[in-house]
C-alpha cells in the first residue's frame, strides 16, 4: 500500500457569460452605492477561483468535501492582462537643480513648471509630448543613481493624441557625475554642472487576453494554470469588455500600490532597468485586473456544465512490477506443464492398466509382471527405506521378452555391498505429527492462532476496527494484516495435507497389522493417489473415521485459505493521532481598532456570503479563528480546541408607526427604539431623509446607533435595518412601504472544536459549551470594536456625532451592508415585492457576521497580540486518510471454528496413532513391499488380476472372502520375517475389525470407536 492520486470524472457547474458593457462599468466601480444590487444571486452557491494572474468564471464546487480531496482539474476559459511595450526615444529637456543647502537634490524644472518631454515612438514614428506633473527628489549622492518613473495615460495627463495608443509611459534617467567631478571625490558641494544624465523611455498598452487552459482548482478555490493552450489565445474584444473603464481603475490601483517613481543607487544596464520596471508594472496590472474581471461574470445567466476530474489523495494497493512479473511467470509455467502432461501421458507407452496406489494393484503387478525371485534369499523385510534403496541400487530391471506374457526381471548388476555398509543407513523417521516436539509446536501454532483471533476481537471491541494503517508503518502493517493470515492458513493447510498423505498410506497397513483385515478394508484402498475431496465418500464407508476427519479438515482448510484473505476489510477513512498543537496569538486580549474599508475586501466578502464558505484561511462565514499549528506536518486534517471570534445580531421588528418620525423642515428622519430588557429606555437614531425616488429593486438601509448617547442603554452597539420592497418609492416610509428591525450587536468569543487542513482552511467547527469569554476587558474592547464596525457599515444617510455637533456619516460613500443584504435576501426569497421580517433578519445576520469575520482575519495582527513564545493547546488531533483495518466478524468466526476443529483432529491423530505403526519402514512404493510378499502365498490370490478394473478386482476379493495380516512369521528357512499373507486364524472367527457390512450394535464408548486404534481382540504374537 502506498500513496496514490485518484482521478474521478465529475461535472461542475459554471457561469462563463459576461455582463454587458454598461453593467460592467457599474460593477467594477467601487464608488457605486448599489454594486451588488445589479446581480441577482438567486439560488447560487459557487466559488470564485482565486489567482493573482488569471481570472476565471465561477464554478460550483461541492461543499461536502472529503478529507482526501486534493483539487479539481478542468478545461476552462481564463482571462488575464499583460503589457505590450515599445521603446521610445526621448527629446531630453531635463534639467538638474541641486540645492547645496539642503539634504537632497531634485530633477525638475528651474521655473518649477511641469517638464515637457518630446517622445518619439520608435515603432510608429509618431511624435507625442508628455508633461511631467511632478518633481522627482532623491537623496544626495556622490555616485551614479538611476531614476525610474512612469505615468498613466489618462484624461488628466497632458499627452498629445499621438501617444493615445499608450496606456502608460515610463522613463528612466541615469544620473552620474561628469568626468571632472568623478576625479574630485572629496568635494562636498556639488552643483548642477557636476552631473550628466541620460534619459530613455518606453510606452505600454494594456492587452486583455483570453485562452482555453487546463486548470486546477483547489478546495479553497485557489486557481493554478496547468496547461495553457497557445493556439486558442486571443485578445478580448472591446465589444465584450469595457476596456476604457477597466484601464482607469487598473492604473489607479497600480499607482496606489507602487507609486510612480523609484530610484536605484546600484546602476544596472538600461535594458535591465526597463525590463525590471515593466515586469513590476505588469505584475501590478495583473493583480488589479483579476478581481475586476471576476466581478463581471453573470451568475444570473444560464449555467453550463463542464467535465472535470476530481483528484483525491488516497492510499491504494499498488501492484509491484517485480512481484507481478514473477507471479505471472509461475502461472505461465504451471499452465505449460499441465498442457505438456495432458498431451504426453495419454500418448506415451504405459504398462499400467489402473491406478497402482492400492496394495492390491501393486501385488497384481508383482504377481503378473515382476519377477523378484532373485530377492527372496535376502533379508530385506526389516530394512529401512534408505537401506533398501542402498541394496537395490545394485539391481536392475530388464524386460524378458521370451516369456509369455513378457515380464520384468530384477537381476543383480554388481557385487552387493557388505552388511556393515548397508546397516549404516538410518531407519525411517516416524511421521512428524507423531513426534512429541513437533506435535508440541503444532499445538502451539493452533493455540497462538486461536489467541491471536481472540486478541484481535478484544482490541477491536471498542472502536470496531484495528489501528489504521499510516504512511509511516504501512509496509509492516500491510505484512501483518495481509500476509500473516494467509501464511498461517497455508501452514495449517499444509500440515493437515501432510497428515492426510501419511495416514492414507499407513491406514491400510495398520489394518493389516491388526490382522483379520478384509481385502476391501485394506488391500483395495487407494487413498494415497486421491485428494481428500475425491475420497470423500470412502472414508466412512470403510469406517476409517480418523482418516475421514483429517480429510474433512483438509477441505475446511481450503476454505480457510480463502477466508484468510478476507479476515480484514480495508476501508479508507480518517484516523486520529494525538499531537501537540500551538498558537502564536494570545487569548487574553483583543485590541480596539477602526475597521478596514469594505471595498478592497468586497470580493472575499461576497464569495463568503453567497457560497457559505470563506476563501480565507482560518475563517468561516461567521467566525475568525486564531491560527494554530503542529510540530508534525500533515497533509490531512488537524483538529483541536482553538479560539473563535465573531459577531451576531439579536433582532426584533419595529413598529414604523411608533418608531419612525421625520422633520420636513430639516429633512431629518428619526428612528426610536428601546434596547432589549430596557423597555423604559428610549433611544434615537437620526438619518437624512431620502429626497430622490428609489429604483425598482429591493433596497436595504443600515443605520448605526450613536456612540455618544447619554443613556447607558443607548450606548450599546445597535443598528436599525430598514428594507423597502421592490416596486415601491421610499420617499415616504410607512408600514406599507418598509419593514424595520432593531438589532443589538453581540460580540462572541469562545472556544471551538475545529478541524482544519495544513493550509488553515476550516473543514468543520463546533462550539464548546461553557467556553464563552466573559472577561470584562475583552468584552469591553470587543463591544467597542462592534460600535466602530457598525459606524463603518452605516448608510451615508445616517448621522454621526462629533462632540455636540451632528454630522453626516463619511465613513463610507456606499451602503455596503444594505447592498449585500438586499442581494442575499433575493437568494433566500425570490418575492421581493413583499419584505418578510424573518428573511430580512436572516440575511442581515449572515452579512453582518461575514463582514466582521473577514475583517478580523485580514487584520488579525492588529486585533490580537502575538506572543513571544507559542502557547500550547492541549487536545490536538491529526486526522490521516489511511487504510482502516476492520476485521470481518463472519470470517473470523468461520476461521476460529476451523482452527479449533483442526487442533482437535491433530491431537486425536497423535493420541490414537502414536506408537501404533511398528514397521521398519513406511511403504510408499512397489519396491518397499516386495520383501513382505515374496515369502508368502498371497501373490497367488493376485495372479491374473493385473489387467482388471478396480470394480472387477473388488468383486473378485469379495467373493474370495479372505482375511489378511502383516505379521512376523517363521519362514521355511527358519528365519522370522515380516510376511503379508492370509490370516487363517481369523478366517472363521467372524470378528473382523473392519468389514464392508453394517456394524451393530454401537459400542458403549462411541468416541473411542470413532477414533479407536484399529487392533485385534486376539493376543498379539511375540513380535506384534
Amino acid at each position: 500500500m502506498d500513496d496514490a492520486t485518484v482521478y474521478k470524472n465529475q461535472h461542475l457547474q459554471t457561469w462563463p457569460t459576461i455582463v454587458n458593457l454598461e453593467e460592467q462599468g457599474l460593477l467594477v466601480d467601487n464608488s457605486n452605492q448599489n454594486t451588488s444590487s445589479f446581480r441577482d444571486h438567486r439560488d447560487l452557491s459557487y466559488t470564485q477561483p482565486e489567482s493573482s494572474k488569471y481570472a476565471m468564471a465561477p464554478v460550483s464546487i461541492p461543499l461536502d468535501i472529503q478529507y482526501d480531496t486534493k483539487l479539481w482539474e478542468l478545461t476552462q476559459s481564463i482571462y488575464w492582462a499583460e503589457l505590450s511595450c515599445t521603446e521610445i526615444d526621448v527629446d531630453d529637456a531635463v534639467t538638474i537643480d541641486v540645492s547645496s543647502n539642503t539634504s537632497s537634490f531634485g530633477i525638475g524644472s528651474p521655473t518649477r513648471q511641469p517638464l515637457i518631454w518630446n517622445l518619439n515612438d520608435v515603432s510608429t514614428t509618431d511624435n507625442c509630448t508628455l508633461e511631467l506633473s511632478e518633481e522627482i527628489t532623491i537623496p544626495p549622492t556622490n555616485s551614479s543613481v538611476q531614476i525610474s518613473h512612469w505615468q498613466p495615460n489618462v484624461s488628466t495627463t497632458s499627452i498629445t493624441k499621438q501617444c493615445a495608443s499608450f496606456d502608460l509611459i515610463g522613463l528612466t534617467v541615469d544620473v552620474s557625475l561628469n568626468k571632472t567631478s568623478e576625479l574630485d571625490r572629496q568635494k562636498s558641494d556639488y552643483s548642477s554642472s557636476d552631473y550628466t544624465h541620460q534619459v530613455s523611455g518606453f510606452g505600454c498598452k494594456i492587452v486583455y487576453q483570453t485562452s482555453e487552459a487546463g486548470i486546477s482548482v483547489q478546495v479553497n478555490g485557489s486557481l493554478s494554470v496547468v496547461d495553457l493552450h497557445p493556439n486558442s489565445t486571443t485578445e478580448v474584444s472591446r465589444a465584450s469588455l469595457n476596456t476604457t473603464h477597466f484601464k482607469g481603475i487598473i492604473l489607479q490601483e497600480v499607482v496606489s500600490t507602487n507609486g510612480t517613481s523609484s530610484f536605484n543607487k546600484k546602476p544596472v544596464r538600461p535594458s535591465t532597468l526597463h525590463h525590471d520596471m515593466i515586469s513590476k508594472l505588469e505584475t501590478s496590472v495583473q493583480g488589479a485586473f483579476v478581481p475586476l474581471m471576476n466581478r463581471i461574470f453573470d451568475v444570473t445567466s444560464q449555467s453550463h456544465y463542464v467535465q472535470a476530474s476530481h483528484v483525491t489523495h488516497q492510499m491504494a494497493i499498488i501492484v509491484g512490477p517485480v512481484q507481478s512479473f514473477v507471479s505471472e511467470a509461475i502461472l505461465l509455467f504451471g499452465v505449460v506443464v499441465v498442457l505438456y502432461l495432458a498431451y504426453t501421458y495419454p500418448n506415451r507407452p504405459n504398462m499400467l492398466r489402473s491406478d497402482p496406489a492400492s496394495i492390491a494393484s501393486m501385488c497384481g503387478i508383482m504377481a503378473d509382471v515382476i519377477d523378484a525371485s532373485c530377492l527372496s534369499h535376502l533379508n530385506l523385510d526389516q530394512l529401512s527405506t534408505r537401506q533398501l534403496r542402498t541394496i537395490l541400487k545394485n539391481y536392475t530391471c530388464r524386460w524378458q521378452q521370451a516369456s509369455e506374457p513378457p515380464r520384468i526381471c530384477i537381476e543383480p548388476s554388481a557385487v552387493p555391498r557388505s552388511q556393515r555398509q548397508i546397516f549404516q543407513g538410518k531407519p525411517d523417521p516416524r511421521p512428524h505429527f507423531l513426534l512429541i516436539p513437533i506435535f508440541a509446536l503444532e499445538i502451539f501454532l493452533f493455540i497462538a492462532v486461536f489467541a491471536g483471533i481472540v486478541t484481535i476481537f478484544v482490541l477491536c471491541a471498542r472502536d470496531g476496527a484495528f489501528h489504521s494503517l499510516t504512511y509511516l508503518d504501512s509496509d509492516s502493517l500491510a505484512a501483518l494484516f495481509q500476509f500473516i493470515p494467509s501464511a498461517l492458513a497455508s501452514i495449517i493447510r499444509a500440515l493437515c495435507l501432510s497428515i492426510y498423505r501419511y495416514l492414507s498410506v499407513l491406514e491400510p497397513w495398520s489394518v493389516l497389522q491388526a490382522g483379520g483385515a478384509s481385502a476391501a478394508s485394506s488391500l483395495l484402498l487407494e487413498y494415497g493417489s486421491l485428494n481428500p475431496l475425491a475420497s470423500l465418500f470412502k472414508w466412512f464407508s470403510y469406517r476409517h473415521f480418523l482418516l475421514g476427519l483429517v480429510g474433512v479438515a483438509c477441505l475446511f482448510n481450503t476454505a480457510m485459505s480463502i477466508l484468510a484473505s478476507g479476515l480484514f476489510r480495508h476501508e479508507l477513512g480518517p484516523t486520529r493521532v494525538d499531537t501537540n498543537m500551538k498558537s502564536n496569538y494570545s487569548y487574553a486580549s483583543i485590541a480596539i481598532r477602526q475597521p478596514s474599508p469594505i471595498g478592497p475586501e468586497l470580493d472575499t466578502i461576497k464569495s463568503s456570503i453567497y457560497s457559505g464558505t470563506s476563501v480565507l484561511s482560518w475563517t468561516t462565514s461567521s467566525y475568525s479563528f486564531l491560527p494554530a499549528w503542529t510540530d508534525t506536518s500533515s497533509e490531512w486534517l488537524v483538529g483541536g480546541t482553538i479560539r473563535g471570534v465573531g459577531a451576531d445580531l439579536a433582532c426584533k421588528q419595529l413598529s414604523i408607526a411608533d418608531s419612525y418620525s421625520e422633520d420636513p423642515i430639516t429633512n431629518v428622519a428619526s428612528w426610536k427604539y428601546s434596547p432589549f430588557n430596557e423597555s423604559d429606555t428610549v433611544c434615537q437614531i437620526d438619518t437624512i431623509q431620502e429626497t430622490e425616488a428609489s429604483q425598482d429593486s429591493l433596497t436595504v438601509r443600515f443605520f448605526a446607533s450613536p456612540t455618544s448617547a447619554e443613556s447607558s442603554g443607548c450606548q450599546k452597539p445597535a443598528v436599525v435595518v430598514v428594507a423597502y420592497p421592490s416596486g415601491s418609492s421610499y420617499l415616504q416610509t410607512t408600514s406599507d412601504t418598509a419593514v424595520a428591525l432593531y438589532c443589538e450587536s453581540l460580540f462572541l468569543m469562545q472556544n471551538f472544536s475545529v478541524g482544519f487542513n495544513s493550509d488553515g482552511y476550516i473543514q468543520y467547527y463546533a462550539p464548546l459549551n461553557g467556553t464563552f469569554v466573559r472577561d470584562d476587558a475583552i468584552v469591553r474592547n470587543g463591544t467597542t470594536n462592534l460600535a466602530n464596525y457598525n459606524l463603518r457599515l452605516s448608510s451615508p444617510l445616517s448621522f454621526t456625532y462629533n462632540g455636540s455637533h451632528q454630522e453626516t456619516n463619511n465613513a463610507s460613500s456606499t451602503d455596503w451592508f444594505g447592498a449585500l443584504t438586499a442581494s442575499l435576501y433575493r437568494i433566500l426569497d425570490t418575492n421581493t415585492s413583499v419584505v418578510t421580517a424573518s428573511v430580512l433578519e436572516s440575511a442581515s445576520r449572515n452579512v453582518y457576521r461575514t463582514i466582521f469575520a473577514t475583517d478580523l482575519s485580514l487584520k488579525r495582527d492588529s486585533y490580537f497580540q502575538l506572543q513571544d513564545s507559542p502557547a500550547r493547546i492541549s487536545d490536538g488531533i491529526i486526522y490521516n486518510m489511511s487504510w482502516a483495518v476492520v476485521p470481518s466478524f463472519a470470517s473470523f468466526m468461520y476461521v476460529l471454528i476451523i482452527v479449533v476443529f483442526d487442533g482437535c483432529v491433530v491431537a486425536s491423530v497423535f493420541l490414537t496413532r502414536r506408537g501404533r505403526f511398528k514397521f521398519p519402514r513406511i511403504p510408499r512404493s512397489i519396491g518397499s513391499i516386495i520383501p513382505w510378499v515374496i515369502h508368502g502365498q498371497v501373490l497367488n490370490d493376485f495372479k491374473g488380476t493385473y489387467a482388471w478394473s478396480e470394480g472387477y478386482r473388488e468383486k473378485h476379493f469379495v467373493d474370495m472372502d479372505k482375511r489378511y495380516k502383516l505379521n512376523r512369521q517363521e519362514t521355511p528357512d527358519g528365519q522370522w520375517k515380516y510376511v503379508l499373507d492370509e490370516d487363517n486364524s481369523r478366517r472363521n472367527s467372524g470378528s473382523s475389525t473392519i468389514e464392508l457390512q453394517e456394524i451393530s450394535p454401537a459400542p458403549k464408548n462411541r468416541f473411542r470407536t470413532l477414533l479407536r486404534r484399529v487392533t485385534s481382540d486376539d493376543n498379539r504374537d511375540q513380535n506384534g
